[in-house]
């Protein structure tokens, strides 16, 4: 390509945004909601799920969670203890390291490239070999970093069944209503010990903040007296922009119909999105009234996304009334009927509840990465309000 010889050409002055002034923003200004990801399940076979799959458990999707995330060029800080040769990153615990550089003028020795050493959670250290990078220089730092969160030795919430609750998933802050129940979601369990009864017990599955624990004969619950010590790692709520969008003329704008209920979704940019992301509310509610026919399972599933808990007691169309003791919500929106006082299969009955309102990404192709300057900003994408996932709205990402 053509090369200019000015000598005063790259020595004016640049001006470049930070990123991070823009996660910030997101951070006090946003909403905190959670990130999801569903691809159809290999178990379809002409558009039907089977309902027998163990993988979806019938439900045609697998859902899934971003566990890594991609810091490019952070400013990161240096030599603050004395040692040139330390980097310490802000966001962690690392997992890997791109690159790590210094630019300079080409009379100042131009782009130096730096050997990476080693590297733990929260730093990482160069080789030295004599032409370490001075404190006062700026570092160009790119690097993954864990998006899960690891919680040792909890005593989680155990009230003598086989299912506990996981506490330290919670998030917690002075503006979020604690009976909101806003939690980050399980990736793994490593451990359930019951301390009390020295007992070591098998993970059967887990979901939300829940973790279902394998029974049968012999095996008895922890009971609410009994000191669990539980190891897991779970990921944690983020914040984001919901912004409404506005229809009117949508098809100027926009390119297609939006239709009512379409939102414009603004995450930050070290996260992945694309068709079949789901983004979740978590602090807000809505109410529903359904209608729903009994299956043969021992769960229905609601047709909403995200339950938050059922209101008040439900009642079946010969008049049962049937109270929270004989039901419960357990993973997204499975209504788990506990005890054998349930509705006949194929009666009605009627539920109200709580849910929070989901929207799924449905135009992958119009989601806006910006990077200017070589740097990675927040994604605007669309995501359109939706009650129940559909595999005719998958596509494998």
């Amino acid at each position: 390509m053509g090369v200019n010889t000015n000598p005063g050409y790259l020595s004016g002055l640049f001006v470049k945004g930070h990123p991070e002034s823009f996660n910030k923003l997101l951070l006090r200004q946003g909403q905190l909601v959670r990130l999801i990801h569903a691809r159809k399940c290999p178990c379809i076979k002409s558009g039907y799920a089977d309902l027998y799959c163990e993988i979806c458990g019938g439900k045609g999707y697998k859902t899934f969670f971003q566990e890594e995330c991609t810091m490019l060029e952070e400013y990161s800080p240096h030599g603050t203890e004395g040692d040139n040769s330390k980097i310490y990153p802000f966001y962690n615990p690392i997992s890997k390291v791109r690159k790590v550089q210094t630019r300079n003028i080409d009379v100042q020795g131009g782009v130096t490239n730096y050997e990476v050493e080693s590297f733990d959670d929260s730093s990482i250290t160069l080789v030295d070999d004599e032409s370490l990078p001075e404190r006062h220089e700026r570092l160009y730092v790119s690097y993954n970093f864990k998006n899960a969160n690891a919680v040792t030795n909890e005593n989680s919430t155990h009230d003598g069944t086989f299912t506990i609750k996981t506490t330290g998933t919670k998030w917690t802050t002075d503006h979020i209503p604690d009976v909101l129940e806003a939690h980050g979601d399980i990736l793994s369990v490593t451990r359930v010990y019951n301390k009390t009864t020295s007992y070591s017990y098998t993970v059967e599955s887990f979901k939300k903040n829940y973790i279902k624990l394998k029974s049968g004969a012999g095996i008895v619950a922890p009971q609410s007296t009994d000191v669990l010590e539980v190891d897991y790692e779970y990921i944690p709520l983020l914040y984001a922009a919901l912004v409404g969008v506005e229809t009117t003329n949508s098809i100027e704008k926009w390119g297609e119909d939006v239709k009512i209920g379409d939102i414009r979704i603004v995450l930050p940019g070290y996260y992945t999105i694309g068709k079949g992301s789901i983004i979740t509310a978590m602090t807000t509610l809505l109410q529903a009234q359904e209608i729903i026919i009994r299956g043969t399972a021992d769960y229905d599933e609601l047709p909403s996304f995200d339950v938050l808990e059922v209101i008040g007691n439900i009642t079946d169309s010969e008049g049962n009334v049937y109270d929270s003791n004989h039901f419960e919500i357990e993973e997204f929106n499975n209504l788990v009927w506990t005890t054998t006082t349930r509705p006949a299969q194929g009666k009605k009955y009627t539920v109200n509840y709580y849910y929070r309102p989901s929207y799924m990404v449905y135009r992958p192709q119009s989601k806006t990465v910006n990077l200017g300057k070589d740097a990675r900003y927040p994604i605007t994408t669309f995501g359109r309000f939706f009650n129940r996932v559909s595999t005719k709205d998958l596509d494998l990402i």
